[in-house]
């Protein structure tokens, strides 16, 4: 029984030593990941027609893949954005936008990547046309 015991302390101590040398390792390298937050200068258009509607996005993109923000076209009001990314792949809703070729869309839905700090996405609109949602140039920063 004693040697039972023993056996399960020698074990119970190999893994708190594990774990606490994992800890350890990750405060080496920067510790709990933080929110990156992107600002970028967006273009909204439809492949089939000439134009585009300009104006910028705000994302903070949290290590858990979720992403929030808001969307601001450059002749109108904020909308809220909600998101997720996993990888480089990503999917964005937008609020209510309004876009001549197509009237109101609400919620717009996006998806694509978002790789080195570029927006790269098709939105999902009625219709045979296809509109593409990407960012023109991009900051980002760790908060």
């Amino acid at each position: 029984m004693t040697t039972k015991r023993q056996r399960t302390a020698a074990a119970v101590t190999t893994l708190a030593l594990a774990l606490g040398a994992s800890g350890i390792a990750q405060a080496a390298v920067g510790g709990v990941q933080q929110p990156v937050h992107y600002t970028m200068q967006t273009s909204l258009r439809d492949l089939q027609h000439p134009g585009d509607y300009p104006g910028s996005l705000s994302l903070v993109v949290y290590p858990s893949g979720i992403v929030n923000g808001f969307y601001l076209p450059q002749d109108g009001q904020p909308h809220d954005v909600v998101g997720g990314l996993d990888g480089h792949n990503i999917w964005l809703d937008i609020g209510t936008i309004e876009m001549m070729d197509f009237g109101v869309i609400n919620s717009l839905h996006l998806t694509g990547t978002l790789k080195d700090g570029v927006l790269d996405t098709t939105a999902a609109v009625p219709g045979p046309d296809t509109v593409v949602f990407d960012s023109t140039t991009t900051v980002h920063m760790n908060d």
